[in-house]
C-alpha cells in the first residue's frame, strides 16, 4: 500500500433479508414487476438507490407509444411489433419484442383503468390521434394533455399509489452493489444503504433488474446523476451476457449554463419552427454533413446528432464544447403559447430565447442494449435473473422507435415480474454462499477504510471525457483501443486507491455510494467499448468512421459481450428471427 495511503479497520452493521422476488429500481419497469409477481402470489421486496421512486420512466415527456387500437382498429401489438423489427434495423430480438409489444399493451390499459390521466377522445377512450409517428404504422401514441406534459409523472402517479395499495415494500438509498449466485442461479444480492451505512444481505429466489441504463457514461447526457450503470456491472460480475452495447439513443440538450444542464428542449420540433444550427463562426453546417436534406427540421435525429457532435469533435464548437440553436425565426406567437415553459425555464438562467441562441449538443437519452434475455424476460445465463426496461437488450436494436423505450420499461417490467413470479412459486429459498457475502462486505470495508487516495468523482470525470471524446457519435479503432488501454490503467491503478475521505458520516456514506458507482463505470466503459470495437460497420447512433455505412452482408448479427475473470470479452450471434425476415445483404 502506497505510503500516502492511510486506511483503517471499519466495522459495518449487517442486515439480512428475505423475499421471493426481489426488485432492482422503482421505475415503470420495476414497478410493473413487482405487480406482476404479487399478483401470482410472490412476497414482493423492492429496492430504491434514491429516496423517491420514477427512476427515468419519472423524466418520459410528450408520449409513449402503445398499439391499443382505440383510435384505429386495425392497429394491434403484432404491428406494433413489425414496426420495431424495422426501426431497429432489424437487429432487435423478434421474441423479445414480442414480448415487449404485448404486455405493454396490457399494462397500458391497466393504467387507464386505475386512473391514468391519457389524454382522452369524446368517447371517452385513450385518444391517440391520427398521426403517425416517424416509423409506426399507426398513430399509436398515449399522451396526456398539454403539448409537452410530462407522460412519465402521470404514469409513476398510477404505479406509486398501486403500490401503497398493496402494502408492497420498498426500501430507498440502497445501491445494489453485486449479486448472490449459486450453480448458475441467483440467490440474491448485496447492497449498501449509503444514508446509514448498513451492509444489506438479500436472499431472494429471483430477482428482476430495473436499474435503467448507464447515461452517465458521457460526459452529456439527460439521465439522472444516480444513472451509473449500477445493474450492468452488477450482472456482468455475476457472469450475465450482454448484447448490443454498442447502441444507445442520443437526443439534442441543453448543457450550458449549468443550472439548465440535462434539459431537453425537444430541439426537432423548434427546428421544424425554423430554428437553425449553427457553429463557433455563425455558420449552419447539417447541409454539410446531410446535402439531400431541405433543412434541420427535415433531418432524423440520429442524423442531426451526427451532424452536431462530428461539428463539436472537428473544433467548431462553443467554449463549451456544444453548438448553438439560433431560434430568433420562430414565430413567437408559438413560443408563447406551445413553449411558454421553456420561455420562463431560459429566461431564470438569464437567456431570452426570442434572440439569444441555446447551446446544445447530443446527449445520452436510452441505452438500447442491456442483459441477454430469452422472450420470459430471464437471464439466458443465469437462471432466476430477470431485467426490464434499459436494463434488457433485445429490444432497442441500433435505433429504437420514438415511444418504445417507456414501452419496454412497461412491457419487459411485466414479463419479467409475471416470470419472476412464477419461478418462486414451488421454489425453496436457495442456500447464499457466504463466501460471496464475505468478499462483497470486505470491499466495502477497504473502501470506507482508506481515507487518502483517489475520489470516486474524479474516476467518474475521467471515464466521461474519455467516452466522450473516443466512443461519443464518431468511433474509430484506435480511439476505441486507446479507450480500452485507458480504462484498464484506472482499473489498475486508480481503483485500488479509491478512498472514501474524512468528513461527517453521512458525508462519507455519500462519497462511498460515489467510489462504488465509478467502478461501475469504468467496467460499463470496458463492455461498450469492446462492444463498438467488435462491431465493424455503422448503423444507427454507431459510427466507425473506419467502417462507415451500414453492411447487411456482415453485419447483420449481435455482438455479445461478457467478462471472465476481469477481461472483457465478445463473441458474435446470428439475431433471433421468429417472423420478419432479414433484409437482403
Amino acid at each position: 500500500m502506497p505510503k500516502n495511503q492511510k486506511k483503517e479497520q471499519v466495522q459495518l452493521n449487517e442486515k439480512r433479508m428475505e423475499t421471493d422476488v426481489l426488485i432492482v429500481g422503482t421505475g415503470g419497469a420495476g414497478c410493473f414487476a413487482a405487480i406482476r409477481a404479487q399478483d401470482r402470489g410472490a412476497k414482493v421486496l423492492m429496492v430504491n438507490k434514491v429516496p423517491w421512486l420514477g427512476g427515468c420512466t419519472m423524466m418520459a415527456r410528450a408520449g409513449y407509444a402503445a398499439a391499443v387500437g382505440t383510435s384505429n382498429p386495425q392497429d394491434n401489438s403484432d404491428i406494433h411489433f413489425h414496426d420495431s423489427v424495422r426501426g431497429g434495423d432489424f437487429m432487435g430480438n423478434q421474441k423479445v419484442l414480442k414480448t415487449m409489444c404485448r404486455e405493454n399493451v396490457e399494462a397500458t390499459f391497466e393504467l387507464f383503468q386505475k386512473g391514468a390521466a391519457f389524454r382522452k377522445g369524446p368517447d371517452g377512450r385513450i385518444d391517440q390521434g391520427s398521426r403517425e409517428a416517424a416509423g409506426h404504422s399507426f398513430g399509436r401514441l398515449i399522451r396526456v394533455e398539454g403539448e409537452f406534459s410530462h407522460i412519465g409523472k402521470v404514469i409513476m402517479d398510477v404505479l406509486q399509489a398501486e403500490l401503497r395499495k398493496r402494502y408492497i415494500q420498498v426500501l430507498s438509498n440502497i445501491m445494489i452493489t453485486d449479486l448472490i449466485t449459486t450453480e448458475g442461479q441467483v440467490a440474491g444480492a448485496l447492497g449498501f444503504d449509503w444514508r446509514t451505512g448498513t451492509f444489506m444481505v438479500f436472499n431472494s429466489k429471483a430477482v428482476v433488474m430495473a436499474t435503467g441504463g448507464t447515461g452517465r457514461l458521457f460526459k452529456f447526457t439527460d439521465n439522472p446523476a444516480y444513472m451509473t450503470g449500477d445493474g450492468y456491472a452488477a450482472m456482468a460480475r455475476a457472469g450475465g451476457e450482454f448484447v448490443d452495447m454498442e447502441f444507445c439513443d442520443f437526443q439534442l440538450g441543453t448543457y450550458a449554463p449549468a443550472e439548465m444542464f440535462g434539459y431537453p428542449p425537444n430541439c426537432g420540433v423548434w427546428m421544424t419552427q425554423g430554428a437553425i444550427l449553427l457553429n463557433n463562426k455563425g455558420e449552419r453546417f447539417f447541409k454539410k454533413y446531410f446535402p439531400n436534406r431541405e433543412n434541420e427540421g427535415r433531418g432524423l435525429r440520429t442524423e442531426v446528432s451526427k451532424a452536431c457532435a462530428f461539428e463539436i469533435l472537428d473544433g467548431n464548437g462553443s467554449p463549451n464544447g456544444m453548438v448553438y440553436m439560433n431560434c430568433s425565426n420562430v414565430p413567437q406567437e408559438w413560443m408563447r403559447t406551445a413553449r411558454a415553459d421553456m420561455l420562463s425555464h431560459y429566461k431564470r438562467a438569464g437567456i431570452d430565447l426570442t434572440w439569444q441562441p441555446m447551446e446544445i449538443a447530443p446527449g445520452n437519452h436510452t441505452w438500447l442494449g442491456g442483459l441477454r434475455i430469452d422472450e420470459n424476460a430471464e437471464s439466458t445465463k443465469i437462471q432466476g435473473l430477470y431485467a426490464g426496461g434499459e436494463a434488457a437488450g433485445g429490444w432497442g436494436g441500433s435505433n429504437r422507435l420514438g415511444g418504445n423505450a417507456i414501452a419496454a420499461a412497461l412491457g419487459l417490467g411485466s414479463a419479467a415480474g409475471k416470470s419472476a413470479g412464477e419461478r418462486s412459486r414451488n421454489l425453496s429459498l436457495p442456500t447464499i454462499d457466504e463466501k460471496q457475502v464475505k468478499a462483497g462486505k470486505k470491499k466495502i470495508q477497504e473502501l470506507l477504510g482508506r481515507r487518502e487516495g483517489v475520489k470516486g468523482q474524479a474516476v467518474k470525470s475521467q471515464v466521461q471525457e474519455l467516452m466522450q471524446k473516443n466512443v461519443w457519435l464518431r468511433r474509430d479503432e484506435k480511439g476505441l483501443k486507446a479507450t480500452l488501454k485507458e480504462l484498464e490503467k484506472l482499473q489498475k491503478t486508480a481503483l485500488p486507491k479509491l478512498c472514501v475521505p474524512k468528513g461527517l458520516e453521512s458525508q462519507r456514506y455519500l462519497w462511498m455510494r460515489e467510489a462504488l458507482e465509478s467502478i461501475n463505470l469504468v467496467q460499463c466503459g470496458q463492455i461498450v467499448a469492446t462492444a463498438a470495437l467488435t462491431c465493424r460497420e455503422s448503423r444507427g447512433s454507431h459510427q466507425r468512421t473506419d467502417f462507415p455505412g451500414l453492411d447487411n452482408k456482415n453485419w447483420l448479427k449481435n455482438v455479445v459481450v461478457w467478462q471472465e475473470r476481469g477481461e472483457t470479452k465478445a463473441r458474435t450471434e446470428p439475431v433471433v428471427v421468429t417472423e420478419v425476415p432479414l433484409p437482403e445483404a
